[in-house]
């Protein structure tokens, strides 16, 4: 096609080219045919005039001669004018051949710019078509990846309806193992009821002989009124310390006045008791986890024991049988907290940003909720109607939820990262632990700072380091960086002690007796021993 191109516009040119040569032949004709006439009348003249200068002495009279002189010179000047005539017809001619022949460069140049927008134009045509041949190849092969779609959909379709079906077989199935399971749980309850009461008679029966055979050693003044034993005792001196775990010990909690449980590296959970001549006595040991525990919380009846761990898992033991009821699976990362939260509820916050609400019935999420920071804490909201709790976070903020909404109700930003919360036994005051060495006093119903707790030597342990209000909520405490525990009024901020010599690492986790104002239990991570220390009387 494209020689075809070429042929056409060169036969045009040369056809233009030879049109103007004959236009120019005709009309440089008559200069051609003067010049010959001229050529003519100029060789007749010479030849007459031979002729004459030879016959000259034939000539007879002058008349004669004279008047084929005038003929002659008239035909002289008719050939002058005549010759005039075809120069201005020359001239003419040749400005009309310079006219064409500039006419002939422009087309030529204007030909040869034709020519390369043809080239370009024939490559870009052949890309076109290479491109058109690729695009058609590709719809081809998606063509052909589409059906292969098509059929794996249809496979994939009929699979889901089978599992759909197996689904509602197997959730038929968990229905009828979950009432199976209520029916074991019921028993299970009234079983441990009977337990507990046995238990209870029997540390009644205990705590008596305790009573009498060391009355000397926790003796409270004669005078102290029944409200006066609520309250709380600043901590005076070691009773004695032993080592608790395997390792690293990351949390401690008080189950009873004499009962505590210890939780750490070594993936296990050991269950003490404290006994009246500066002694303590293993009574259980729980396994199951993992990976490393970071955080116990028993429930309100003292029956169950809750833990999380860096295996991204929950998991709840029965005390009085030590069987493990439940593992509560779903984090991504590593469970930093968890408490229990209403009746057959818990709440755990997670390094993967998130905290989730568990059902125990049912083992089961109920809702999840996205702080967008890792959680470090987590406390319920004590006496009150509503279901709400406090989370704090690695981004410094300390946020307040409602359990009913996905987005907190507010947000209160602090100096510095969040450790630690704990919360009063009225619901009202939040007591915050953050890295800026400092433990900050929450209003609850304003989220309002009310005090701020500091000391010259007092540095905060880790990014887990807790802080407690005493039972009564007349103190605050938290350990050191420096192996000490600093204890302040609540009302008036004023640093009450300093208890020093109990340990030579940090301390990263405190527990204040519940049930009454003899002890301050408190451990450390570095060597995993545990120190008891004893409340004096008032």
């Amino acid at each position: 096609m494209s020689a075809k191109c070429d042929d056409e516009h060169g036969s045009s040119y040369r056809s233009q080219i030879i049109s103007l040569l004959e236009s120019r032949d005709r009309k440089l004709r008559q200069v051609q045919n003067m010049f010959k006439n001229y050529s003519f009348l100029a060789e007749q003249l010479n030849r007459s005039r031979r002729v004459r200068s030879q016959n000259n002495g034939s000539f007879d009279s002058k008349s004669d001669a004279s008047l084929e002189i005038q003929q002659m010179k008239e035909e002289l000047a008719s050939v002058y004018k005549l010759k005039s005539k075809n120069d201005q017809d020359l001239i003419e001619a040749n400005r009309r051949l310079t006219e064409s022949e500039t006419r002939l460069s422009s087309l030529q140049t204007e030909r040869d710019i034709l020519l390369k927008d043809l080239q370009r134009t024939r490559v870009k045509l052949e890309g076109l078509e290479n491109e058109i041949n690729k695009l058609q190849l590709d719809n081809t092969t998606i063509n052909d990846e589409r059906i292969a779609l098509l059929a794996t959909c249809n496979t994939l379709t009929e699979k889901k309806k089978e599992l759909e079906a197996e689904q509602f077989r197997l959730m038929n199935k968990v229905r009828e193992l979950s009432a199976r399971r209520v029916e074991y749980m019921n028993e299970e309850v009234a079983l441990q009821e009977e337990r507990r009461q046995l238990r209870v008679r029997e540390e009644i029966a205990l705590a008596s002989q305790d009573a009498v055979r060391d009355e000397n050693a926790f003796r409270i003044s004669p005078d102290t009124s029944g409200d006066d034993l609520l309250g709380d005792f600043v901590p005076s001196s070691r009773v004695f310390s032993f080592v608790c775990n395997d390792g690293e010990v990351n949390d401690v909690e008080w189950l009873g006045d004499n009962v505590f449980a210890t939780a750490g590296s070594d993936q296990k959970i050991r269950i003490w008791r404290a006994g009246p001549h500066s002694e303590s006595s293993k009574m259980h040991t729980m396994t199951g986890c993992n990976s490393a525990v970071t955080r116990l919380h028993f429930d309100g009846e003292k029956r169950l024991l809750l833990c999380s761990s860096n295996d991204k898992t929950c998991r709840v033991w029965n005390v009085d049988t030590q069987r493990l009821m439940c593992t509560l699976s779903g984090h991504i990362e590593k469970v930093s907290t968890a408490r229990f939260y209403k009746t057959h509820e818990v709440i755990s916050g997670s390094f993967d940003r998130t905290i989730k609400n568990w059902d125990l019935a049912g083992q089961r999420c109920l809702k999840t909720y996205f702080p967008g920071s890792t959680v470090l804490d987590i406390v319920s909201c004590r006496g009150t109607t509503t279901s709400s709790f406090i989370s704090g976070h690695y981004d410094k903020k300390v946020r307040f939820w409602d359990s009913r909404q996905m987005e907190p109700l507010r947000t209160v930003e602090m100096e510095q990262r969040v450790t630690s919360l704990d919360i009063s036994l009225d619901g009202q005051q939040l007591l915050c632990s953050t890295r800026d060495e400092t433990l900050s006093l929450i209003d609850v119903r304003n989220y309002g700072t009310l005090h701020m707790y500091s000391a010259e030597q007092y540095k905060t342990t880790s990014d887990v380091s807790r802080c407690v209000f005493s039972p009564g909520g007349e103190f605050v405490a938290a350990g050191s960086s420096q192996g000490c525990v600093f204890v302040w009024n609540t009302k008036t901020t004023r640093l009450e002690k300093v208890l020093r010599g109990g340990h030579e690492s940090p301390i990263l986790s405190l527990s204040w007796n519940p049930m009454g104002p003899q002890f301050l239990y408190h451990n450390f991570i570095a060597r995993g021993a545990a120190t008891i220390i004893n409340l004096p009387g008032r």
